[in-house]
């Protein structure tokens, strides 16, 4: 922890126990995606901005795929 001095410690210990804190809030909570039930059948349409596809399937399931470099998403 040399990198950080004294004081710069004591505000990322702050910063990082806040966060713990407000990660139990239910208010704060992610709200988790509706969840499909089955398996995704056909494509209806599929557009690209940038690195991200968005993906439209015929039952109205709408995904994201995001690719970091050409071969990872």
């Amino acid at each position: 922890m040399k990198a950080f001095p004294k004081a710069g410690r004591r505000i990322l210990s702050a910063i990082l126990a806040l966060a713990m804190v407000l990660s139990t809030v239910p208010g704060l909570a992610a709200v988790p995606a509706h969840a499909a039930n089955g398996r995704l059948t056909g494509v209806q349409s599929a557009e690209a901005v940038g690195n991200i596809v968005t993906v439209h399937f015929s039952d109205g399931i709408t995904g994201k795929i995001t690719f970091l470099e050409g071969d990872i998403f």
